[in-house]
């Protein structure tokens, strides 16, 4: 659609022509026809001018957009029109990114030649799908009297995926080998496990059933399999999306904090040799990705993260252990992220996962909110510091009263801010890793 706009220039043109028709009249004697006259071909040079500007047909639009977004993380995008007349072109643009992204008020920019570009970063503050919408643009006229104001389709789409940066520090700590004093890729204990790892001379010690005829017969000599320790485990990560989830903490919710803790998570166990799996659940599993390896393992994982959201409903863990238990072939580490308010909360818990926890490692790892050290440390000065003091130590025991019970019963479990609790998940996932399964 074009829209009509004018410029300085114009009212100066404006301007000139009353002043003449005030000249005409008082000295001239001129009456209302050289008014009309000289008023009327301004705005008829107006029109024209408006006409004779370059049209939308001419112009095309190009978004350019990173691979990904990430949530609370700023971005760069950049948009730049072209046109295909050879004639230099004075055009200002605008963009409109989504609406729940934060971005600075203007955003526009102007050239006098195109393909003209402007820059801004935007911080998007939801994760999800969302789309970018049109850009416009203003080509001043041949005369620079009127402005034609013009709207061009550049369609764009930004996926928000959580806070990757722990992800990243994680996966560098483990190309450097530094996220265990051992080093999980080559750590073996020789003689038992299922994973083949070779050849060797048969001994009189020896599970005779373990000897390879075809490998005795190219060798004219009893020669046996050696086997490691299966160290190649699946790990999933059930993440609950349930209105406990809802809470905010910081400017996000648990639920983000969770999901970035999911993703470390998920980097850590891939770097070890691990396969990874998730599942999100609320009444039941609303997504669930099988274990498995890769690159391609690895981006099917967060595209499952970024679109996840909560539900006002309660949770149903004996929904998630049931679903699990039908879909796990084979012993797996399960790490359940969640909150848990009270010991009895607890208690329930270990009654609605002892099914799964008689064949598969359990983890619990609960968010707690934030803030809760400060209020019990602060120094109480009135009454009303008193009673925060008072129920954030109440909202800490009971947290770790719910830890205290599920650890009590054979699940593994702890319960901290986020940035602790992420140190905590990953200690134990390789305290884990590096026993007998």
């Amino acid at each position: 659609m074009n829209r009509f706009g004018v410029t300085s220039k114009f009212i100066t043109l404006l301007i000139a022509a009353v002043c003449a028709t005030l000249f005409c009249g008082v000295f001239l004697g001129a009456g209302l026809g050289v008014a009309v006259l000289l008023n009327g071909m301004a705005l008829l040079l107006t029109a024209i001018d408006f006409f004779a500007a370059t049209g939308a047909k001419h112009f095309k639009a190009e978004r350019i957009l990173p691979n990904s977004f990430e949530q609370k993380v700023e971005a760069l995008v950049e948009l730049q029109v072209y046109c295909n007349l050879p004639r230099r072109q004075k055009i200002r643009i605008a963009d409109s990114p989504p609406k729940n992204f934060r971005f600075q008020e203007s955003i526009n920019g102007e050239a006098k030649e195109t393909p003209a570009t402007i820059s801004y970063t935007v911080t998007p503050s939801q994760r999800g799908a969302f789309h970018f919408g049109n850009c416009y643009i203003e080509v001043v006229g041949p005369c620079g009297f009127s402005v034609k104001r013009l709207t061009l389709e550049c369609p764009g789409e930004a996926r928000v995926y959580p806070n990757l940066e722990p992800m990243r520090h994680y996966r560098l700590l483990a190309s450097r080998k530094q996220l265990s004093r051992d080093d999980l890729s080559v750590h073996h204990i020789r003689g038992i496990g299922t994973d083949f790892a070779g050849l060797r001379e048969y001994t009189p010690d020896d599970d005779w059933r373990k000897i390879n005829w075809k490998a005795t017969a190219r060798a004219a000599k009893l020669m046996t399999n050696v086997y490691d320790v299966e160290k190649n485990r699946d790990v999933i990560i059930a993440v609950d999306t349930g209105r406990w989830m809802q809470s905010p903490m910081g400017d996000v919710t648990r639920l983000d904090r969770a999901l970035e803790l999911a993703a470390v998570l998920m980097q850590v166990a891939l770097s070890a040799g691990d396969r990874v799996g998730l599942a999100l659940f609320d009444t039941t599993v609303n997504y669930y990705l099988p274990p498995g390896k890769g690159v391609a393992q690895m981006r099917h994982f967060l595209q499952g993260l970024y679109g996840a959201h909560t539900q006002l409903v309660q949770s149903s863990l004996p929904a998630m252990s049931g679903a699990l238990r039908q879909r796990l072939s084979k012993r797996a580490f399960i790490c359940v992220l969640t909150y848990l308010d009270s010991p009895a909360e607890a208690a329930q818990a270990v009654a609605d996962l002892l099914p799964v926890s008689k064949r598969h490692s359990l983890f619990i790892a609960s968010l707690t909110d934030l803030g809760l050290d400060a209020l019990i440390n602060t120094k109480a000065t009135e009454p009303q510091d008193l009673y925060l003091k008072a129920a954030a130590a109440y909202r800490k025991m009971a947290g770790l009263g719910a830890v205290e019970t599920l650890v009590r019963n054979g699940i593994g479990a702890c319960a901290a801010e986020p940035g602790e609790l992420l140190t905590r998940s990953v200690r134990y996932y390789l305290t884990v890793k590096q026993k007998p399964w």
